[in-house]
């Protein structure tokens, strides 16, 4: 694992968020992996039946690595939530039972790429939360290959600061056309 500093550039930086409706422990994941300019977007969501919130969040990541490994992308920089960097990141501190086989895979799938893991506030995740929050209230999975509506907003929010320029022009042009 690479440790988390700035990102580097030409890196692909994957966002994952998970939804849980406790009530009958239905939950959804939201996935979203960009260039460091924030082209290219390719995401996934899908629903899953899981005990916990922190269940939904490790299966995000799961896929998200997935998505990496899949699309074979040799950078990549994952932003994820508070409990999932403290599992993944200190090999010291114990992570909850129901994650943990998840998260030893994707530390064993980790050591052989060059992979970040670090903490993205919500404010930073917009994209991939409303992913996984619309998939748990809709299924979102027949949009493949197409942006929904209300995702354009909020795109220009959850790209890297040095980028989020470039990408808020991008933007603009898109809904111009």
């Amino acid at each position: 694992m690479v440790p988390s500093s700035s990102r580097p550039p030409f890196a692909i930086k994957i966002n994952c968020d998970g939804a849980f409706n406790s009530s009958c422990s239905l939950a959804a994941f939201g996935v979203i992996a960009r260039d460091c300019g924030g082209k290219a977007p390719i995401w996934r969501v899908g629903r899953v039946v899981v005990s916990s919130a922190v269940s939904v969040e490790a299966w995000a990541l799961r896929i998200a690595c997935s998505t990496a490994m899949e699309m074979n992308y040799p950078r990549v920089i994952f932003d994820l939530c508070q409990k999932l960097i403290s599992c993944i990141n200190d090999s010291k501190r114990p992570c909850p039972w129901e994650i943990s086989s998840v998260v030893e895979d994707i530390k064993a799938w980790a050591q052989s790429r060059r992979w970040s893991f670090i903490w993205c506030n919500r404010e930073k995740n917009q994209v991939a939360h409303w992913l996984a929050s619309s998939c748990l209230g809709r299924n979102l999975l027949s949009l493949t290959g197409c942006i929904p509506p209300g995702l354009l907003p909020l795109l220009a929010f959850d790209v890297p600061e040095d980028f989020g320029l470039v990408y808020l022009g991008m933007l603009v042009d898109l809904l111009n056309l």
